[in-house]
């Protein structure tokens, strides 16, 4: 069960011979463990807004496969295939269901939130979802989707992977909340035959693929065991804080609404604005982010039209920015946390998660870390990563290319304490990329699921590959895949991810994106020297905190927080 999704990303070949592997393991897995493997296979069973011929097709022979096994098994009396049954016919029900919360929104400007136009005005709940009560569906949350493995590595056929006490939804609340987001996402609440109400998002991206959240979400957890068994990392409590995110087609999803989080912008500014009360001042924060961010966009226009250089720009953003921008992430940590021990242990966890979602955001190249898609969980101090759309360098190729490996902002660098980058934060991060580097043949394996069920945009990444073809990074591709999607867009967007993974295998053999003259943003070279743990980490760095590598950030992403 845990290399699932990486069999489920091969149900698009065309190869007679690993077409039956495939299909011998879903049934397996669907009578052994229907409720959770219809969760993981959830877009195998949608029918709804698929639009590629060859996922149709995969869809569609999964389904007759299911169907043929349940014929099967009830003419034999097996009680599995009975469950089997029940199990998948109110999945598909429910699946159909879901993607009516959410109707797509037309664009008319992606610039601005009030220029989407709603296509239905109805967000009520579906009458099925309304009616109908005792589901015999688990609940889709990570922790009894997550299988739970034998300590020692080995198969133990008397291991529970599951808990026997199965957590199913009892029914699902008629209050639906839409929240103020541009995609308008559902925040949708159901209620577990334990009595315990359990929430999810239900999204749909407009131009994203949320299987992209998906993936990231299962190579984390792949990273998280990685971390479990390091001594180093186990005993300085370092993991990654994850959620599921179940796709239903590329556009839907259902995501596990994480409890008790907030985003890293908002707490910024009701710290500084608690302090603004506190000394009598009327000045509002939110219209001071707003004209810093005026201020950059002028700055950097400036800049685009010749009138200042690259010098000139860094020295107006140290002057007539930075200056006027509040450094106040510290304090959040000491009201937050009353006793020293609680605000040490709360500010350690931060600067420790942190230091992993950097390593990981780095290896994957993961961009668009602007201060609504970090979160920090209220209770913990603890980091968590949402939106992984921009992986793989795609926020290079954005009109206003990204400049740094990942985000570590003065209000960042604060939060962790007196020693900032020093200390703790760099010796998490040393650690982390050490198990990384240490681990990457099993992170590469997890990673072929986008070569397989590819997910990279090849037009958007096209110019991006283009940029770095002189400096030849790909003579010596050796990432190989069994086979070739038959349809050409697949064909197109698997060349584009193989590409993504190979310099994924650069970063985890000690490379790192370098500036290099005529080139907006820095590129890889394969012929460069490869760095230690710990040259790689300085590095990376000096990189993200470089003046005039944030001065060059699009204003919206708010590098003078």
């Amino acid at each position: 069960m845990a290399v699932m999704p990486i069999i489920i990303s091969q149900s698009l070949d065309t190869s007679k011979h690993i077409m039956e592997i495939v299909n011998q393991i879903i049934i397996i897995t669907s009578l052994q463990y229907p409720h959770q493997t219809f969760w993981m296979i959830s877009m195998l069973l949608s029918t709804i807004e698929i639009t590629i011929s060859v996922k149709k097709d995969a869809n569609k022979r999964i389904m007759e496969l299911l169907k043929k096994t349940i014929i099967e098994s009830s003419k034999s009396n097996n009680i599995k295939g009975q469950i089997m049954n029940i199990v998948l016919q109110q999945m598909c029900t429910l699946l159909n269901q879901l993607p009516i919360l959410v109707p797509e929104i037309i664009e008319k400007n992606s610039s601005t939130r009030s220029s989407t136009i709603i296509k239905s005005s109805t967000f009520n709940l579906p009458n099925v979802m309304k009616t109908t009560t005792n589901w015999n569906i688990i609940v889709p949350n990570l922790d009894y989707l997550l299988p739970s493995l034998p300590p020692s590595g080995l198969t133990d056929i008397n291991w529970e992977t599951y808990n026997e006490q199965l957590i199913l939804i009892h029914s699902f609340s008629n209050n639906v909340i839409t929240m103020n987001s541009q995609a308008r996402p559902k925040k949708i609440t159901c209620i577990g035959n334990n009595g315990e109400t359990y929430s999810f998002l239900v999204k749909r991206e407009i131009r994203g693929d949320m299987r992209k959240d998906q993936r990231t979400m299962e190579i984390c957890a792949v990273i998280n065991r990685l971390f479990n068994i390091n001594s180093e990392a186990r005993k300085r409590n370092i993991k990654l804080l994850t959620y599921s995110v179940i796709p239903i087609n590329e556009r839907v999803a259902i995501v596990q609404w994480v409890e008790k989080v907030e985003t890293l912008r908002k707490l910024i500014i009701e710290t500084h604005l608690f302090d603004i009360e506190a000394f009598g001042d009327s000045t509002k924060i939110i219209d001071r982010t707003n004209i810093l961010r005026t201020d950059l966009q002028s700055i950097q226009l400036e800049y685009n039209e010749k009138k200042i250089n690259e010098i000139q720009l860094s020295k107006k953003f140290i002057y007539e920015i930075l200056q006027y921008s509040p450094i106040v992430f510290h304090k959040w940590f000491e009201r937050n946390w009353i006793t020293s021990s609680q605000w040490i242990e709360s500010r350690s966890l931060y600067t420790r998660s942190y230091a992993a979602w950097s390593m990981v955001g780095f290896m994957l190249a993961l961009g668009d870390r602007h201060l609504e898609n970090i979160m920090i969980h209220t209770n913990t101090g603890e980091c968590v990563n949402i939106d992984f759309d921009c992986l793989f360098d795609k926020a290079k190729s954005f009109k206003v290319p990204e400049q740094v490996p990942f985000r570590l902002t003065r209000n960042i660098i604060d939060g962790f304490g007196i020693c900032g980058i020093e200390g703790v934060f760099r010796r998490s991060c040393e650690i982390v990329l050490h198990i990384l580097r240490e681990n990457k043949d099993v992170i590469l394996n997890t990673l072929h699921s986008f070569v397989y069920d590819p997910l990279i945009d090849h037009n958007m990444m096209q110019s991006f590959i283009i940029q770095q073809s002189s400096y030849n990074c790909y003579a010596n591709e050796d990432i190989h895949v069994t086979r070739a999607p038959s349809d050409q867009q697949l064909n197109k967007e698997a060349e584009a991810a193989k590409t993504c993974l190979y310099n994924v295998k650069l970063r985890l053999n000690g490379h790192v994106a370098v500036r290099k003259p005529n080139y907006p943003c820095p590129v890889y070279d394969s012929t460069s020297i490869a760095l230690s743990v710990q040259g790689q980490v300085q590095q990376l760095i000096d990189q993200a905190t470089e003046i005039n590598a944030l001065s060059k950030m699009f204003p919206g992403w708010m590098p003078f927080l």
